[in-house]
């Protein structure tokens, strides 16, 4: 909940009016402000106080030259605390209220908190704030700027909207607060049907035993045989192989490569690195990417993320390397539990992974459990049709353990099927806090197409 509590202007002429808003609620309890010149060509920030809450919430309004949010009465800076504003506080029209100074550093820029008054001229490089009645000729300015959304726009609060991930774009309703939000990530042009899906005729069968104990274990050699190991230009991402000559990864992975060349890819990998294995690995080049048409990225979960990459050579299958199968379109996989695998960390934060490939049991759940299980957790997320979420509702297990693109999978009478590509997710085996992954069913006719056409 916002509310206002009151407003100010500028005495020095440097912005012309500047809004405090206390922040209600256990969840948030941070100091943070940002001030934006009055020419909009640029913006200067302190941030101070103690930050308690997950979420961060920096906005700049166009048509406030100053946001202000206030929630403690003391800021914590430099191991002291100091007065600050108590924004219930009765004060006198024209009380100097706070004012900073920048200090500059070879390094870096800070700001210092100063409680003494300041002269009226506001000389020096200053910025003195002073309590003065609201103008009406402002607000008039404000209203004068306001029309309706356009199509596809929606009126509502700012903080909503930027934490749903769109974009405010102009005032609305009269309303400070309110604002048109676009959602760039809604507006997806539904994908021609590609035709009935195609499978390789010796998918997902695993060499592996497949009675496994829940929670991070080692893989055995040969029980994840489409397994991809991925290097884009130093960075990792997993995947999955699904034909001769075809592996499907996530989109986020690879949209921005400079090029294919720049990708190699690994199969047959249990251990990173090792030459003591039963079967050796085997390297391959990329000569052409292919993601998603409908692929975006967006602040939150990626839109349809995957893409396919074409390797320089057929496979020749073996132990060790074989593809894994696609689901039929549409097909739905919520209440089944699912293996995801990966090299990617075994703990949230660590930049440590381990050698041996890594595999996990999740159960897949519905997206608007998704939805709810993140609200818990004060994340204001949007599960799209083509994303699928799977994980526990304590969390502990996640495909944290598993790399960006990897395979989630589903064994259906001894035949392995790829159901998801891990997408995103909100730190890893976190309470409330599933994985995110791209619903392979709602693309299969699309990499169907590209890998048997």
């Amino acid at each position: 909940m916002f509310t206002v509590h009151r407003e100010y202007r500028l005495s020095d002429g440097f912005a012309n009016v500047a809004q405090v808003y206390y922040m209600q609620g256990e969840e948030f309890s941070m100091l943070k402000i940002l001030l934006q010149r009055d020419d909009g060509m640029s913006a200067i920030r302190w941030d101070a106080g103690c930050l308690r809450s997950m979420m961060q919430v920096l906005l700049s309004l166009h048509y406030l030259p100053i946001l202000i949010f206030v929630t403690d009465v003391a800021a914590q800076y430099n191991s002291e605390t100091v007065p600050f504003l108590d924004p219930m506080a009765p004060q006198t029209p024209d009380q100097p209220i706070m004012k900073y100074r920048q200090r500059t550093t070879s390094k870096r820029s800070s700001w210092r908190m100063r409680s003494r008054y300041a002269s009226k001229s506001g000389k020096g490089n200053f910025l003195q704030f002073v309590r003065r009645p609201f103008s009406q000729r402002i607000v008039g300015r404000l209203n004068n700027d306001i029309d309706g959304c356009d199509m596809g726009q929606k009126c509502g609060m700012i903080f909503s909207c930027l934490m749903s991930g769109g974009k405010p774009v102009k005032a609305c309703s009269g309303s400070l607060l309110q604002y048109c939000c676009d959602h760039p990530s809604e507006k997806i042009i539904q994908p021609p049907v590609f035709g009935p899906v195609k499978n390789d005729p010796y998918c997902g069968r695993s060499g592996g035993r497949v009675s496994r104990i829940v929670g991070g274990n080692d893989a055995e050699f040969g029980e994840f045989p489409w397994q991809a190991f991925i290097l884009v230009a130093g960075s990792r991402c997993g995947g999955a192989l699904v034909g001769r000559q075809h592996v499907v990864t996530a989109g986020h992975c690879v949209a921005k490569a400079k090029s294919a060349e720049s990708i190699k890819v690994i199969l047959g990998d249990l251990v990173l690195n090792s030459d003591l294995e039963e079967l050796p690995n085997e390297e391959f080049n990329v000569v052409q990417i292919r993601v998603h048409p409908n692929f975006q990225f967006t602040p939150q979960a990626d839109r349809y993320d995957v893409a396919i990459l074409v390797l320089d050579r057929p496979v020749q299958y073996r132990e060790n390397i074989m593809p894994i199968c696609i689901p039929e379109k549409g097909a739905d996989f919520t209440g089944r539990t699912a293996t995801v695998a990966g090299w990617g960390a075994v703990e949230p934060g660590s930049k440590l992974r381990p050698r041996t490939l890594q595999n996990v049991q999740v159960p897949v759940m519905k997206n608007e459990q998704c939805e709810r299980w993140h609200r818990k957790q004060g994340i204001n997320l949007r599960i799209h049709p083509e994303m699928m979420c799977a994980g526990y509702e304590f969390g502990g297990r996640d495909s944290c353990q598993g790399d960006s693109g990897g395979p989630l999978m589903f064994n259906d009478n001894g035949v392995w099927y790829l159901i998801g590509v891990v997408s995103a997710g909100y730190s890893c085996a976190k309470q409330y806090q599933p994985g995110i992954y791209h619903r392979v069913s709602s693309s299969s006719d699309w990499i169907s197409a590209n890998v048997f056409s």
